[in-house]
């Protein structure tokens, strides 16, 4: 019965434990690609260039290395 108890109290504490987790995680990837919109756009874009085509241009090459 104790057993049971601590089971569940655990499980609720995982799940809160998670949901944290999960928007910590949603704010820094929201962060990092921002970051990567803005440096992308302000040192990689060439003239008339929008920054989609700068990732695929960046990417080709790349792979063409």
């Amino acid at each position: 019965m104790i057993r049971l108890k601590i089971i569940k109290i655990n499980e609720k504490i995982a799940e809160k434990i998670m949901k944290i987790f999960k928007k910590i995680e949603y704010i820094f990837v929201n962060i990092y690609f921002k970051i990567e919109y803005t440096f992308i756009n302000c040192y990689l874009t060439q003239a008339g260039e929008n920054i989609s085509d700068a990732k695929k241009r960046l990417k080709n090459k790349l792979y063409k290395s």
